[in-house]
């Protein structure tokens, strides 16, 4: 699986089912990233890569959400600053 799908159907595991990824669901994305280090890639630039994506991402899902209360909601929960999600919202 690529790992940029692997990391969202993690991140949406963890706010949905509050399933944080163990070790085993992570490991195919640490494997990832040694083997673009161990190809040439300096690790600053593979984690900088990384940092960039989430971003993007994130960008791309506050831009579908139009209520504040859930955007504030889920950033709150993704920051480990647990706080029940609305009312409606898949997995409340």
């Amino acid at each position: 699986m690529p790992s940029a799908r692997l990391n969202i159907e993690l991140y949406f595991r963890y706010l949905i089912e509050d399933v944080e990824p163990s070790e085993e669901d992570s490991r195919p994305l640490v494997e990832r990233a040694l083997r673009l280090v161990h190809d040439g890639m300096p690790l600053p630039e593979a984690l900088t890569n990384y940092r960039v994506g989430a971003e993007y991402f994130w960008k791309q899902l506050i831009s579908l959400i139009d209520d504040p209360a859930l955007i504030s909601a889920v950033s709150l929960r993704l920051t480990n600053d647990f706080k029940p999600l609305p009312r409606g919202f898949p997995g409340s």
